[in-house]
């Protein structure tokens, strides 16, 4: 059996939790049997019972598995960037932040010894 589903849910903007319209556009396809003992290892195949199938669970499945993990609102990127406290930092200015705290929390020596690195120069 062939079903096509089609339809717009609403999701929440991954940013703004703003309701963002998702479109759907499925093709099922699924095995429907009369005695479903024969097909006992298989969770694809649904048993027809009084000659009519139970649709809705197979539907939910299919959508659920479809829907995306985040949907973006086209004004999310007027969002504000920065509140009370907070601030939102791209990967890249993360890794380069971080490499500038690094590179100032390494050690410089002692500067008691400041002096003996001269000390080489002059022999050479």
């Amino acid at each position: 059996m062939t079903l096509k589903v089609t339809g717009v849910i609403t999701l929440p903007c991954a940013r703004t939790l703003v309701d963002v319209p998702y479109p759907l556009d499925i093709s099922i396809s699924e095995i429907m049997v009369k005695d479903i003992a024969e097909f006992s290892g298989s969770d694809d195949v649904y048993e027809i019972t009084d000659n009519q199938v139970d649709l809705m669970p197979i539907i939910e499945e299919c959508v659920l598995v479809d829907i995306p993990m985040q949907v973006y609102a086209a004004e999310s990127n007027k969002a504000s960037k920065s509140g009370n406290g907070w601030i939102v930092v791209s990967q890249d200015d993360l890794n380069a932040q971080e490499q500038q705290s690094e590179d100032a929390e390494a050690p410089k020596g002692d500067s008691r010894l400041a002096a003996l690195a001269d000390y080489f120069k002059k022999d050479e």
